[in-house]
């Protein structure tokens, strides 16, 4: 299960305009399983460049608001993910950062 949380992020992360090509010996795999926790993986699969709220996260996750939040917490505090602030609405919206970058990392074995 674990293994297709990844697969579906690499998937996810591929999609967006900088991609996040797989790799022969599965690299991006690896990058992904140590920056994301399984738990943290599975809204990060349903984040976009476009920021969104935690209520539209969660419902797309099919996760509960508060275990959303926490998760966007700590992936916004390891640098992951953006966090966006607007005082005119009043709210807190949430987006994935470049994380694509690390799709042109290669190995050199």
């Amino acid at each position: 299960m674990n293994a297709d949380i990844y697969r579906k992020l690499a998937r996810h992360l591929d999609k967006l305009p900088s991609g996040f090509p797989p790799t022969e010996d599965g690299l991006e795999l690896r990058i992904l399983k140590r920056l994301f926790s399984p738990e943290q993986a599975k809204p990060a699969v349903h984040l976009n460049l476009i920021a969104e709220s935690v209520p539209v996260i969660a419902k797309r996750a099919r996760m509960s608001e508060v275990d959303t939040r926490q998760m966007l917490e700590e992936m916004a505090a390891r640098g992951l993910i953006s966090i966006l602030v607007s005082l005119e609405n009043r709210c807190i919206t949430w987006g994935i950062n470049s994380l694509s970058a690390f799709g042109n990392f290669r190995s050199t074995d």
